[in-house]
């Protein structure tokens, strides 16, 4: 059963886990122990491997991405990765001088470096377009408030007033960190209706998310690219690049390598295993001496997939569990969960339960040096306007969010856990950030001996929250650790009392200043 502590025992995880990160992916055992024969195959006689042995496995791999992908095999090649797959494209471009790119502003940082690199190579330069979250479960939106497309076309426009021409656009299909699947349809089409060709990191979407390349293509579509091993079950170092015949001509891999490998015949590949392969698919059969095994062993990861009832029961009931989960969390937490459904795939998205960036960071540390439990988290940063023209969407500050990525393995009860301990932690969360703040301080004053110039360092905004349970205590040990790492004093920061008396803050030398009605937390010399 999907979502199982059986299910759990099908990867190599380790027990007293709770893995909520897919941005690498988790590769189950069976497809490990396919990856590792074929690996031991190849060292049997490497040569035989390289030249036939595992181009034999390629062919069928594509055959079977292709369907998967509702597209024509000679138009879908093997890549190590995303990385590679927009190098390829973006270093093959030729545009005029002064010629622009264009990315969303939620594009990955590997994109924004290689535009930028390739844009200032031939004299032009980059233009990103903001994509804000509103939260509240509304979609994503320009920083106009605007719907993202109509916001990006306003942008391709703009930059065509002024004379520009825009060489490439980049969107996202499903953003990176927030998790967000973004209006890509809507996207490709506003592209293509300005003559503009598009390039869209689906980084994320194998596995998480039904595509109809196809029918992308028919709105307009010039180039894809997803990661195999984030949500598909495969190995690490392997992805797919997919590109419209009319642009296949020009595209050449990251690393340039060769159907011969050198002026002999034993040295050559196969007739047999390139026979009928396109040029573009040639160009990516064979890029230099590396592992090929994990692209053979994608087989197996397709295997596994359907084993478990197949792609939609996979996808669908990750979607229902992020769904369920957002809900579940927001609602214990008190908070809000970030888009609505349809911008929901399989990665949820929740405002954690504290209001600093010190305080969030904190609250993940001992989420997993404390618990096990690792999940990624992100800022919001204000909003620039009234999203879709209601001004209480606006955010007037940054807000903090997790997002925790629903794989099959993951439990209801998991989320339950992670649920119960973020809000017992959260409060010590501010507790950390209140020290972190306090050795920030003192910090000009370290060479001071007694605590009388460290008392005129302390501020309001040092003030403890209240901490509601018992249980929360056996967290201080780990606490104090944290300020002995930030020792200027000896043992001045180490937490020794935690009581029942009125509101505190952190005072050095074993004193504290009576506020109001949490615990006080005494520090002493």
């Amino acid at each position: 059963v999907l979502g199982s502590a059986q299910i759990h025992q099908l990867f190599l995880l380790p027990k007293n886990s709770i893995n909520l990160n897919a941005s690498y992916g988790t590769v189950p055992k069976s497809v490990m122990q396919s990856l590792w024969a074929l690996q031991l195959e190849c060292e049997d006689d490497p040569q035989e491997w390289v030249l036939g042995g595992a181009v034999s496995h390629l062919r069928p791999v594509r055959d079977r991405l292709a369907r998967l992908l509702h597209c024509d095999t000679p138009d879908l090649v093997l890549v190590e990765n995303c990385t590679s797959a927009v190098n390829a494209v973006l270093r093959s471009l030729q545009p005029r001088r002064g010629a622009i790119l264009v990315h969303l502003s939620t594009a990955y940082g590997v994109i924004k470096n290689c535009m930028a690199h390739v844009a200032a190579n031939w004299g032009g330069r980059v233009v990103e377009v903001s994509v804000e979250f509103p939260g509240h479960g509304f979609p994503p939106c320009g920083s106009d408030g605007l719907p993202v497309a109509e916001a990006f076309g306003r942008a391709l426009d703009r930059i065509r007033a002024e004379g520009g021409e825009v060489a490439l656009a980049c969107l996202d299909h499903i953003a990176s960190c927030p998790g967000v699947k973004m209006p890509v349809e809507a996207l490709v089409a506003c592209c293509a209706s300005r003559g503009v060709p598009c390039f869209v990191d689906g980084a994320h979407v194998l596995g998480q998310l039904e595509v109809n390349l196809t029918e992308l293509q028919r709105l307009g579509l010039t180039y894809w690219a997803s990661d195999a091993h984030k949500w598909l079950f495969c190995p690490k170092g392997t992805a797919v690049l997919w590109v419209a015949k009319h642009a296949q001509a020009r595209i050449v891999p990251a690393a340039l390598g060769a159907v011969v490998c050198s002026s002999t015949s034993s040295s050559s590949f196969r007739p047999e295993t390139v026979a009928g392969l396109s040029d573009f698919e040639l160009r990516f059969q064979y890029t230099g001496t590396r592992d090929y095994a994990p692209f053979c062993a994608i087989a197996a990861a397709l295997d596994f997939r359907e084993l478990l009832g197949g792609e939609r029961e996979v996808v669908e009931h990750n979607h229902r569990m992020a769904l369920w989960a957002q809900r579940y969390l927001a609602e214990l937490w008190n908070t809000e969960v970030l888009v609505p459904d349809e911008n929901t795939c399989a990665m949820a998205h929740v405002r954690l339960p504290v209001s600093t960036k010190s305080a969030a960071d904190a609250l993940l540390r001992m989420l997993k040096e404390q618990h096990n439990i690792r999940v990624m988290h992100f800022t919001v940063p204000p909003s620039t306007r009234s999203p879709y023209g209601q001004r209480t969407l606006r955010r007037r500050r940054s807000t903090y969010w997790i997002r925790p990525c629903l794989q099959i393995f993951v439990t209801r009860e998991d989320v339950k856990v992670v649920g119960e301990v973020v809000l017992a932690l959260a409060p010590l969360a501010a507790v950390v950030e209140a020290g972190e703040k306090w050795v920030k301080k003192v910090r000009p004053y370290k060479s001071c001996v007694g605590g009388s110039m460290l008392r005129e360092t302390f501020t309001s905004d040092m003030i403890i929250p209240q901490v509601p349970s018992e249980q929360n205590l056996a967290s201080l040990d780990s606490m104090s650790k944290s300020f002995e790492n930030m020792a200027l004093f000896g043992n001045m920061e180490r937490i020794v009392e935690v009581s029942n008396s009125p509101d505190s803050v952190l005072m050095p030398c074993g004193e504290s200043w009576s506020l109001g009605s949490s615990r006080v937390i005494k520090l002493i010399n």
